[in-house]
């Protein structure tokens, strides 16, 4: 297994459930985000992140994408 196949499967066909008091919730497909306290989570934000900004292609992008690979 490759290192795109361990990420693919990670954040692809994503299947939870909910609790409540107790009862659970029939399983339910997520569709969006990435894994909170996941590893990479923090990378695949900041990868999103410089995507949408250079997306925009405003001089005001460039400078938060700056700031952004800086920090």
């Amino acid at each position: 297994m490759t290192v795109l196949h361990l990420f693919l499967n990670m954040y692809t066909r994503q299947v939870t459930r909910v609790s409540w008091k107790g009862v659970f919730s029939p399983p339910f497909t997520l569709s969006n985000g990435v894994k909170r306290g996941g590893v990479l989570s923090p990378i695949v934000f900041f990868i999103w992140i410089v995507y949408c900004i250079h997306s925009l292609s405003l001089p005001l992008a460039a400078l938060l994408a700056e700031f952004l690979l800086e920090s």
